[in-house]
């Protein structure tokens, strides 16, 4: 039976690089977009107006929402292959499925708009529930990330407090 660490899907480096290449030029262009508008106001004519909509971070339906929804899918499509590869009388089948449903969420939410849409329909908010969640599955997952090589769990640790720290709520 395959323990979390024998398992391996190989990514070409260019994509890697491709990815690393679009995430630093979407960073950059933000940057230049936030610049321009607080330091400058060049931005705040009608002309000026779509380019800031375009790469502005802080809202959707651009192109860093699209690219961010694509990670998130590329995400879910590669751990679908470690849980193949994994096989279905693993004892970490459970494990991998989970996070390939989890990053599938996330990729839909990303341009869906799901929380939003949750949000709309309901006065409660859905940080709550999703914080419990969260923790719920962190736990259950303390094991399988324990089996991990180090290397990547300790990178799957950094991801996660990455993305903990990010949420809107702290």
């Amino acid at each position: 039976m395959n323990s979390p660490s024998s398992i391996s899907v190989p990514v070409t480096r260019t994509f890697t690089h491709c990815m690393l290449a679009l995430a630093i030029f979407f960073t950059v262009m933000h940057s230049v977009c936030t610049y321009i508008h607080f330091n400058i106001g060049a931005l705040e004519t009608d002309d000026n107006e779509l380019f800031w909509q375009l790469f502005d971070m802080d809202v959707e339906e651009n192109y860093p929402t699209w690219f961010s929804s694509f990670l998130l899918l590329s995400t879910s499509m590669l751990l679908c292959l470690c849980a193949i590869k994994e096989g279905a009388k693993s004892k970490w089948r459970f494990h991998w499925m989970a996070l390939v449903l989890g990053f599938f969420v996330l990729s839909t939410d990303e341009i869906a708009g799901l929380h939003e849409t949750l949000n709309t329909i309901t006065e409660a908010s859905w940080v709550g529930p999703a914080f419990g969640i969260v923790a719920v599955l962190g736990l259950t997952f303390l094991w399988f990330l324990y089996e991990m090589p180090r290397k990547f769990a300790i990178l799957s640790i950094i991801g996660g407090c990455d993305v903990y720290r990010r949420c809107p709520w702290f």
